[in-house]
Formats: structure tokens, sequence, C-alpha cells
């Protein structure tokens, strides 16, 4: 695994508790935050877990498990709609 990989499945650990097996690149795009003027990169790939159960960081408040379809309905920055779509 290189180490773009490990470090997202890493970091899916940390705030999740869920051991992840990373896949490939789906959707790349920069993101421009309005109103401060830095831009980030979105980098989204694809990702496998085995367990469902989510132990959350204590730098978040809950987590849920949504099919993709249901994601359309969810307020997200349109960047992260269009990485959604490419995943699909």
């Amino acid at each position: 695994m290189r180490r773009c990989e490990e470090a997202l499945a890493r970091e899916i650990e940390e705030e999740t508790g869920l051991l992840a097996e990373v896949g490939s690149v789906r959707h790349v795009e920069i993101f421009e935050q309005v109103g401060d003027g830095r831009s980030v990169i979105i980098v989204a790939y694809d990702a496998t877990v085995t367990a469902t159960e989510v132990e959350i960081s204590h730098e978040h408040v809950g987590a849920a498990w949504l099919p993709l379809s249901g994601l359309d309905a969810v307020v997200l920055p349109a960047v992260y709609h269009r990485a959604i779509a490419a995943a699909r």
C-alpha cells in the first residue's frame, strides 16, 4: 500500500475505530473554500470495511451509515456530492 493509502487507512481507524482496506482513487478536485481564500484538494478513494460498529473519536458528535442513494438529500458542499457521484 502506498503512503497516501496508508495514511487514509490510519485516519479512518483513528476517527472511527474501523479497519479499512483502501482501494483506488475515484475523484480528485480542488475545493476553494468560500470566505477565507484557501483551497484544499479533495481526493476520494474506494475503501472497504468489514465491521459496522463505529467508535467515533472525541472530535466528532455522531456518525451514521447511509446508502449512496441516501446521500443526495444530505446537505454537503457540491464538491463532496461530485465525489460521491464518482463512487457510484
